[in-house]
């Protein structure tokens, strides 16, 4: 079959493919090139000239060139068994794919967008704003998803696009805590075949669990790493493994799978952290830093414990979901010890680093205080003089990102003398302070770094590794973590929409109308009413924000009224639509 000449603008087209053709081929433009086969993904770049010829049936395909533009080709409808993607220059792609026999009515609908989101990906989410919808679709399709090493290496996750080429070679499956946040955007699509992908990553990491619990920190294509590059023992690992499952369980809302992990994967997950507990300060130790691998960092550390409080909280909540009352005691009762030896730390405006008196009494006015923050362990006066300090030091350059500590770490401080890690500004800590900043009311503040960084997601549609003192992107072109983080704050900050196993908050940073779809999981405002869906069966315990003191409101069969901080507390089934009604 032949078209010679086919030109779209913003269109869409369907080919009813003819009983007498054998295959299909498309000259498309494209920098990069995403293919969604039936075995798993693969992502090709500018590099791979020499035919790549799979014998797997292809559902999805899309090219996409950096800020201008997207052409997608849904083959869902028409069954191919094979496909050949080739780059014959850095701007055109060609897709060969082929029939075995056509027996059925078979469609294939290609689509252009002037945008870099593929067509077929429209109408899966609904947003009251379509730049919105532009950031979620952009962060999830043009970046979470070339991620995904499916047929090469199934169940894995790369740091990097093929941009030209990933930048971190074989190494993949990273949970320090890199594959945590694509897994959360993945999980949280609303898209089928995403979600499968984001429990293929969980289970092949679950299968290489140690006995004694220890997550592996990420893999040399195929084999299972337990040690950091940098050589460092990092507990970040079993810490996102754990809270990337949570997250899965919470977008699927399939209780089923939390319990098959539930004996022999989480429990062990969390008890080998709870292993180096030093009973003689109510604090755990660690052999290396939490989240960022080259720094040393060893001993009674803030940021391990900060965000092991994070996790058991979460846990907690989970454990009594299922019924675990026990196991949910034993985890509350070392969650408020931890939580109470915290203040330990405190310098007055900061928290140390290593707790004084305990080791080398390192203090680098770190900006993981924010976790601290969003570990709930300070309280609201605290809170602002960590806020403050991250803004009079100039931890956001160019209002983007939030740079890793006010002392610069030297070389004596950063395994093989890397220094790179500590002049830059990273996601996961931005996402950790904007969530603090979700949870404490500080809207403002929210939305101006939001915008800031989603700017550049717009602009450039794949982004740095990091960003430097001017609030340039610096090191790795294309990866996933700032667009990742940004399509998680869209939706837990800008439409304010936490889902947990248990547990519903409710608390934009935006005012007005709004409206936030995508699968079972939604959040609608219109005026003072709301309208929340979660997925799953049984009961939920929502929580809503900033509401007025007094206000009384209808929730099914129920009349609340609104405390005098503003938060109405409910318990509401999941699976259905439930309106919260104001009556006065």
């Amino acid at each position: 079959m032949s078209l010679k000449s086919l030109t779209l603008r913003d269109g869409t087209v369907e080919l009813n493919v003819p009983e007498e053709a054998r295959f299909l081929e498309f000259l498309l433009d494209g920098t990069l090139a995403f293919a969604l086969f039936d075995s798993g993904v693969v992502q090709t770049g500018p590099n791979d000239r020499d035919e790549h010829a799979l014998p797997h049936r292809l559902e999805r395909f899309y090219t996409v060139v950096r800020g201008a533009g997207c052409v997608s080709i849904d083959l869902r409808d028409a069954h191919p068994v094979s496909a050949s993607i080739t780059h014959l220059d850095d701007t055109r792609v060609k897709l060969v794919v082929s029939f075995g026999s056509v027996d059925s009515p078979a469609i294939v609908r290609v689509r252009t967008e002037s945008v870099s989101v593929p067509g077929f990906a429209r109408g899966s989410a609904k947003f009251s704003d379509p730049l919105d919808e532009q950031t979620h679709l952009t962060a999830l399709w043009a970046n979470q998803v070339g991620t995904l090493g499916g047929i090469e290496v199934p169940g894995s996750v790369y740091p990097t696009l093929k941009l030209p080429e990933r930048e971190y070679w074989s190494l993949n499956t990273f949970f320090d805590p890199d594959s945590w946040s694509v897994l959360n955007c993945l999980s949280f699509s609303g898209d089928g075949y995403l979600v499968n992908q984001a429990r293929l990553v969980l289970d092949r990491v679950r299968s290489d669990i140690t006995a004694d619990g220890v997550v592996p920190h990420h893999y040399d294509s195929h084999k299972p790493v337990y040690l950091a590059i940098s050589g460092a023992t990092q507990p970040g690992p079993n810490i996102f493994f754990c809270l990337a499952v949570l997250d899965h369980v919470a977008a699927t809302g399939d209780r089923d799978y939390l319990r098959t992990l539930w004996t022999d994967t989480l429990i062990p997950c969390v008890d080998a952290l709870l292993a180096t507990l030093d009973s003689d300060h109510d604090l755990l130790r660690s052999g290396g830093p939490l989240w960022i691998d080259v720094f040393r960092r060893e001993g009674i550390t803030l940021d391990t414990n900060a965000a092991t409080v994070l996790l058991l909280s979460r846990m907690i909540d989970a454990a009594t979901h299922l019924g675990e009352t026990g196991t949910a005691g034993r985890w509350r009762a070392n969650r408020d010890r931890i939580s109470a030896a915290i203040e330990g730390f405190w310098r007055g405006d900061h928290y140390a680093t290593v707790l004084p008196g305990t080791g080398d009494d390192l203090d680098m006015h770190d900006s993981d205080d924010v976790l601290v923050v969003l570990a709930g362990v300070a309280d609201d006066a605290r809170a602002r003089v960590v806020f403050d300090r991250l803004e009079s030091s100039g931890m956001h350059p160019g209002g983007r990102g939030t740079w890793v500590s006010a002392r610069g770490y030297g070389p004596e401080l950063c395994y093989d003398g890397n220094v790179g890690d500590s002049n830059c500004a990273f996601a996961r800590i931005w996402w950790a302070e904007m969530r603090a900043r979700r949870d404490r009311g500080d809207r403002g503040a929210f939305l101006a770094m939001f915008e800031a960084v989603r700017a550049d997601l717009i602009e450039h549609t794949w982004m740095g590794e990091r960003y430097d003192a001017h609030g340039a992107m610096t090191r790795a072109d294309g990866y996933h973590e700032y667009p990742g983080i940004l399509d998680i704050l869209l939706r837990e900050g800008v439409y304010g929409l936490i889902v947990d196993v248990a547990k519903v908050d409710i608390r934009p940073q935006r005012d007005g109308d709004l409206l936030y779809r995508l699968g079972d999981v939604g959040v609608e405002r219109s005026g003072q009413d709301w309208r929340v869906i979660v997925p799953g069966e049984g009961t939920r315990d929502f929580l809503f924000h900033d509401l007025g003191a007094g206000d009384l409101y209808r929730w099914g069969d129920e009349v609340g009224t609104v405390a005098p901080d503003g938060t109405l507390a409910l318990a509401g089934p999941a699976g259905i639509e439930n309106t919260l009604t104001r009556l006065s």
